[in-house]
């Protein structure tokens, strides 16, 4: 199979953030309006959305750049959003909230280089990704510096390794008090979440094993769609163990990585059915997952305003967050396309500058 672009990546990150909308959109509800079916699903998504991505994201890792190549390259597509997206955010806000100066917006911002989501405001505390997943890159590279010289069986090894310290060393951070300039401060977490970098690495390094390795054929048979369903709901019907690698949950090891690996197979799988079928949904879920990084960043605040107007409206009915997620999936690809696609400056800003930017007419029909 070709190496090159490939359509059902696209669409498998598609996928992937329309779960990351929903997650937060029924994490939301169940916080206000508790609800066990909205539990459940909410969790069923939980255990393996975000490790997906990190699998999607080391797929076409490529360790054999130099490190400072690295550097660039990841700076300009993770980092640039993450910093303008903060500096955008928190200094505009000093304009339509009277009751900030900038004094604190500084200070804000200050926090929010911490790079991990408990010092981000809530609105925009999904940001945590983007630094992880630098951070990340840079251990991948520093993981093949060791291991590309040596056997092939020993970067498994090396990958199970990753896995299980970091799942031990999880919450070694969760807080953690750090003593500066006679000052003793309580933190939670490291910064640019670096706790999190051997879990997230294991996901992002197997992302790239499996795909120089196995064959992207053997995720499009029926069996393995319908197996790996079979799977990902029954582990989550038979063990209420959660997994949340924003806030360091790691239930029970076994089941939570089975739960995510049979949910990243699904989601490869789909895909290629997805793709197969073409029309309609299959442009759609490619559109959407080429500008993930746009819906990342904007669909929270969207989602949270929406979602309690909404249920205000409804007397806090658990509707009123669901019927939110519509807009959060429409809104941030109404940004794209007024506000970011036409603008280079925007489009640089962004990290999507010199790369093919997807267009509307993408979606229209076959």
């Amino acid at each position: 199979m070709s190496k090159g672009r490939l359509a059902y990546i696209d669409i498998a990150r598609g996928i992937g953030i329309a779960l990351v909308v929903l997650g937060h959109t029924l994490a939301e509800a169940n916080y206000h309006v508790q609800n066990s079916n909205v539990f459940f699903l909410g969790r069923l998504i939980y255990s393996f959305h975000m490790p997906l991505f990190f699998f999607l994201s080391g797929m076409f890792f490529k360790p054999d750049m130099r490190f400072l190549d690295v550097l660039k390259r990841r700076f300009d597509s993770i980092l640039k959003p993450y910093l303008f997206t903060l500096f955008l955010v928190y200094f505009a806000s000093v304009f339509y909230d009277k009751s900030l100066d900038l004094p604190t917006v500084v200070n804000r911002v200050i926090k929010a280089l911490y790079g991990n989501s408990y010092y981000l405001e809530l609105y925009w505390s999904q940001l945590w990704f983007l630094p992880t997943l630098f951070a990340v890159s840079i251990f991948a590279f520093g993981f093949y510096v060791v291991f590309k010289r040596l056997p092939g069986w020993m970067t498994f090894v090396g990958l199970l390794l990753t896995l299980v310290v970091g799942i031990w060393t999880l919450n070694w951070f969760m807080p953690f008090n750090l003593a500066l300039f006679s000052h003793n401060f309580e933190l939670n977490g490291l910064p640019f979440s670096l706790d999190l970098v051997l879990v997230c690495g294991f996901f992002f390094l197997l992302g790239r094993e499996v795909y120089e390795r196995v064959p992207m054929e053997v995720f499009s048979p029926l069996w393995v769609l319908i197996g790996s369903a079979v799977v990902l709901i029954g582990l989550n019907v038979l063990f209420d163990s959660m997994m949340n690698l924003n806030t360091r949950e790691y239930g029970a090891p076994l089941v939570n990585t089975l739960e995510a690996l049979a949910g990243i197979i699904f989601v490869l799988s789909i895909s290629q059915w997805i793709e197969k079928w073409g029309g309609w949904a299959s442009r759609a879920l490619q559109y959407y997952g080429k500008i993930s990084l746009i819906v990342l960043i904007f669909h929270f605040p969207v989602q949270l305003y929406f979602g309690r107007k909404l249920a205000d409206m409804l007397g806090g009915s658990i509707y009123g967050y669901l019927i939110a997620f519509p807009f959060a999936i429409l809104i941030p690809i109404f940004v794209y396309i007024v506000f970011i696609q036409p603008n280079n400056i925007l489009l640089w800003l962004f990290g999507m500058a010199g790369r093919p930017t997807p267009k509307p007419a993408e979606l229209e029909k076959a």
